[in-house]
C-alpha cells in the first residue's frame, strides 16, 4: 500500500497546546497521526535516509481514507538549538515530490516560559542549568524568529498561525479555520465537546510526579511497618505516633521547584521579546488583550 505524500506538521510552539491540537486533528477521519506524535525526524540525524523511513511513521495510513499525514515535532521551531529544519524539509519535499503544510500555535509568551520552566526543570533539561533553560525558552518564545524560516522557505500561504487562547475559547471556529487551511472537512459541532482540554500541562506533570513519589515512599513505609510493629510495643507506638508523623511530613514533602520567573528574568525576556512579539502579533492580527504585557 502506498505511503502518504501530503503532510501537515505542527512545528510549535512548545507548551502552547501542541499535544491537544495533534489529538484533535488526528481524530478526524481524513487525517492519520504519526507514531509517535513527535518523531523529531527533521531535527535529528538520518532525515535524508529515504522516503520509506519517514513514511513508516504512519503505519495506519490508508490512501483510500486519509488525505493528510500529521506529525507534531516542536523541535522544528527551536532555533538555534535545532537549525536548518525548514531547509531540510524543503529539500526532502523536492527530492521525493511531496507536499508539506505547517501549523504554528502560540500563547502568552510569559505563560509559555513559566510552563516551560516547570516542564524543563521536572524533566532535567540541560542538566538542571536553569539559566540555560531560560535562554532556550526565550528563544522558543520569539515567535517572529521561529516562523521566519518557514515563511521564507515555503511562503506565507503554507504556514497557519493560531492561538491557544482562541482554541480554548472557541474550539469549533478555530478548528474550522484550520481545516479550511488544510483543505479537509472540519469536525461537526456534535464531535466537539466545548473548550479544548489541556494535555501535558505543567500542573498535570507536577501532579504525576508527586503521585509517583508518594507511591514510592508508601511502598517503603509498608515494608517497614511489619518490622516496626513487631519490635516496638503498641503503647510506645501510640506515644511516638505524633512525632513520627511530623518527621514523615518533613521527609516526604517535595521541595517546590523554582518555577517563578525572577525579577531579573522578567527584565531579560522583556528586552528580548517585546519588539519581536509585537511584530509577530501585528503581522498575524493576533489578540494580545489577554497576554501579560511585555
Amino acid at each position: 500500500m502506498p505511503g502518504p505524500t501530503s503532510f501537515a506538521v505542527i512545528v510549535g510552539a512548545m507548551k502552547c497546546g501542541t499535544t491537544t491540537l495533534f489529538n484533535e486533528l488526528a481524530a478526524l477521519p481524513e487525517v492519520c497521526g504519526s507514531v509517535p506524535k513527535e518523531p523529531m525526524y527533521f531535527s535529528r540525524p538520518g532525515w535524508d535516509d529515504g522516503l520509506s523511513r519517514y513514511q513508516a511513521l504512519w503505519p495506519d495510513y490508508d490512501p483510500a481514507i486519509h488525505r493528510l499525514a500529521l506529525e507534531g515535532s516542536t523541535e522544528y521551531a527551536k532555533y538555534p538549538d535545532f537549525p536548518n529544519v525548514a531547509e531540510r524539509i524543503a529539500a526532502f519535499e523536492a527530492e521525493h515530490g511531496l507536499s508539506f503544510r505547517f501549523i504554528y500555535i502560540v500563547r502568552d509568551p510569559i505563560e509559555l516560559i513559566r510552563s516551560g520552566l516547570a516542564h524543563g526543570q521536572n524533566a532535567g533539561w540541560f542538566d538542571g542549568d536553569r539559566e540555560r533553560l531560560f535562554r532556550h525558552l526565550v528563544q522558543v518564545a520569539d515567535f517572529e524568529q521561529q516562523t521566519t524560516f518557514y515563511r521564507e522557505t515555503f511562503g506565507p500561504d503554507r504556514l497557519h498561525i493560531m492561538q491557544l487562547e482562541a482554541l480554548t475559547a472557541d474550539k469549533t471556529a478555530t478548528l474550522a479555520r484550520l481545516c479550511a487551511f488544510l483543505e479537509i472537512d472540519p469536525p461537526s459541532p456534535f464531535e466537539i465537546g466545548g473548550t479544548a482540554s489541556r494535555l501535558n500541562s505543567a500542573e498535570q506533570r507536577k501532579a504525576d510526579l508527586d503521585a509517583a513519589a508518594g507511591a514510592e515512599h508508601l511502598d517503603r513505609l509498608r515494608a517497614l511497618k511489619g518490622i516496626y510493629g513487631k519490635v516496638v510495643p503498641r503503647e510506645m507506638r501510640e506515644q511516638l505516633r505524633p512525632t513520627l508523623q511530623r518527621m514523615a511530613g518533613r521527609v516526604l514533602r517535595r521541595p517546590e521547584p523554582q518555577w517563578r520567573i525572577s525579577d531579573a528574568e522578567q527584565v531579560a525576556l522583556r528586552n528580548a521579546l517585546a519588539e519581536p512579539v509585537a511584530q509577530f502579533a501585528d503581522r498575524y492580527h493576533l489578540d494580545r488583550s489577554g497576554w501579560t504585557p511585555l
